[in-house]
């Protein structure tokens, strides 16, 4: 009953306020975010996500019901469906986090059990001497253990513990007899292959190693720091942890390892007390614990409420070392609102990226010259702050909108550009979104290879690395990790060759498709030029361009054998023996009213011209 009313009382409260103001009201908005996420912070610590589930599933048919009220305004329709979405995220939410938690619980059992058959075999007696066993007839105990003093008790590790300067004999054939009348256990240590008598006199005790997998199950959790550990340059660690409506940074500079898969034993640190003890698993799954460390608030959890892929926006926070910004939360809230603003309309998940990704293109600045000490320039929110980055900060950034904007299935991406001249000095950063793969660097028209006289003529230059296949994005490039070996000793011009091949054959097999990455090379196919084959004018011009002669000294032009005159050109200047790829890629391989012009100023003196919006009268 006291649970149904502390429900009930909720649903009152955000519904008395959507009678009171208008959805549009910010300030209001987010108190309601934040009474939802203290009621949460308040039944996690009294109900465990089984329950959690049970209790918020009430909650979804109270809104319902309020729902269905046909007199309710837009306004407080959209708040009501807002909280309706953000309780059943909270509900799956909880729902993978059991999943989780169960799948880990298994992989430790089944880890625990390999550690109580391995220790099983270790401590194998093999033939007890007759006088041991002499000894067990008179009603004495004998446990065998390992070099550490652990045994297994009916498939429970325990361990032999000795108190400080603790006596005990050694048993032979000659002395044994003497133990008959004496309170003691019989101690065979494997690794020293000795039988030794303990008395009962306080001088030991058996105690029971506690499994890690009993964390998973109870109140104490083990930290996953698979997508969120980090070690800064002067060898200080970082870990995110949640506590009820926060993510909390953990920083320490030492770790103890329990040196087993299995668990550890309470006389180690029971003095610190569970509160002072926090488990982590290592990238490789390894069990480590930190005793001494220092906790601040990273984010409240009420900023990341539309995120369905929380773990990864923590993980690219993370990576992103957002943490050294104090003012970070007040950024993250800008590109949250920037972000929803940018995509409310949208009904797809494809109009979301594809505004986003302009938004970057339009909005943010490649910064050309940086240093690489400077961790600010790879950041997403400094990028976002500065509006200047590099690939990592565009695409940190970008990821962050993506996740505020409801999208999912995101990767982040570090690898080598196989045809970059800093190839295997200075890496590249793309992302994965589902199965389509996107370079927002790339695609910013200030970095494209083009020289400045011809920056004026792009006129939308996007759209060449969105949505990809993972083929035709992997023409250039590599993951770090699946380098292959023989790409690094080979030269720059090796490697552009071996690109310029890759890109042609694939233009062969997506013909159909009209890639933009892929215009260079759908013009070669169509006109029959090899794929590395350099476009000069003697080419273009006995192929596909016109070619006409110019006089300058009044702009007149022989056209079909008939003298006219040039009223308006613009034009791009080249060389006799230029390759005119850029140019024409500049103008998106769209020879409709191009010309190639050689421009006479007499005495045998003239230049060469690729000439557009040619306009000419009588």
């Amino acid at each position: 009953m006291r649970l149904k009313k502390c429900i009930l009382f909720f649903i009152s409260i955000f519904y008395f306020f959507g009678n009171l103001v208008s959805f549009a009201n910010n300030d209001v908005f987010q108190s309601l975010e934040v009474s939802y996420f203290n009621f949460i912070d308040k039944i996690e610590t009294k109900y465990n996500e089984e329950n959690e589930i049970k209790l918020l599933s009430t909650i979804t048919p109270q809104i319902e019901s309020l729902l269905s009220n046909k007199n309710i305004s837009d306004n407080k329709k959209k708040l009501l469906e807002y909280f309706k979405q953000i309780n059943q995220d909270k509900i799956e939410e909880l729902k993978a986090f059991i999943n989780k938690k169960n799948k880990l619980y298994n992989t430790q059992k089944t880890e625990e059990l390999k550690y109580i058959l391995r220790l099983k075999q270790i401590t194998k007696i093999g033939e007890i001497p007759p006088f041991i066993k002499d000894l067990q007839d008179s009603g004495k105990t004998l446990i065998s253990v390992d070099e550490n003093f652990e045994f297994v008790e009916n498939n429970i590790i325990k361990q032999f513990f000795l108190e400080k300067n603790t006596n005990y004999y050694n048993i032979s054939a000659s002395t044994y007899k003497s133990f008959y009348n004496m309170q003691g256990i019989i101690v065979y240590n494997i690794s020293q292959d000795k039988y030794m008598f303990f008395l009962d006199n306080g001088s030991y005790k058996i105690i029971t190693k506690t499994p890690f997998s009993n964390f998973y199950k109870n109140s104490i959790n083990i930290i996953d720091t698979k997508n969120n550990f980090s070690i800064d340059e002067k060898g200080m660690s970082y870990i995110i942890k949640k506590e009820g409506n926060n993510y909390y940074l953990i920083q320490f500079e030492r770790y103890f390892d329990p040196n087993n898969s299995y668990g550890y034993y309470p006389y180690s640190l029971e003095k610190l007390g569970h509160k002072n003890i926090i488990f982590f698993k290592d990238f490789e799954g390894k069990i480590f614990y930190i005793t001494e460390f220092k906790k601040t608030k990273f984010i409240g959890i009420n900023l990341i409420s539309s995120v369905k892929d929380k773990e990864n926006f923590i993980k690219i926070i993370h990576n992103d070392k957002a943490f050294f910004y104090e003012d970070r939360e007040k950024i993250f809230y800008e590109i949250k609102q920037l972000s929803e603003s940018l995509t409310k309309n949208m009904k797809t998940d494809d109009e979301k990226i594809q505004k986003i990704y302009s938004w970057i293109i339009d909005n943010i600045s490649y910064l050309k010259d940086y240093d690489l000490k400077n961790k600010d320039i790879f950041s997403g929110i400094i990028t976002y702050k500065n509006k200047t980055g590099v690939c990592e900060g565009y695409v940190n950034l970008m990821i962050y909108m993506l996740l505020f904007s409801g999208i999912k299935d995101i990767e982040d991406i570090d690898g080598w550009v196989t045809n970059s001249k800093d190839f295997l000095k200075i890496g590249h950063s793309w992302l994965r979104i589902g199965n389509y793969y996107y370079d927002p660097t790339f695609d910013d028209p200030i970095i494209i290879g083009q020289k400045q006289e011809n920056l004026n003529l792009i006129k939308e230059k996007k759209y060449k690395y969105f949505k990809l296949p993972k083929d035709l994005m992997y023409a250039d490039r590599y993951d770090y990790e699946y380098l292959a070996e023989n790409i690094k000793t080979l030269s720059l011009e090796e490697r552009n060759d071996i690109v310029k091949k890759n890109f042609y054959n694939l233009a062969l097999k997506y013909k159909d498709n009209n890639y933009e990455l892929l215009k260079a090379y759908y013009f070669r196919i169509k006109y029959n030029l090899k794929y590395n084959e350099k476009i000069t004018k003697d080419i273009l011009k006995n192929v596909v361009i016109p070619y006409y002669e110019v006089y300058n000294n009044n702009w007149s032009i022989l056209i079909n054998e008939r003298l006219r005159y040039i009223h308006q050109l613009e034009y791009i200047k080249f060389e006799k023996n230029d390759d005119l790829e850029p140019m024409l890629e500049a103008k998106n391989f769209n020879i409709d009213g191009i010309y190639i012009l050689k421009w006479n100023f007499g005495d045998n003196q003239y230049e060469y011209r690729l000439g557009y919006n040619l306009k000419i009268r009588d």
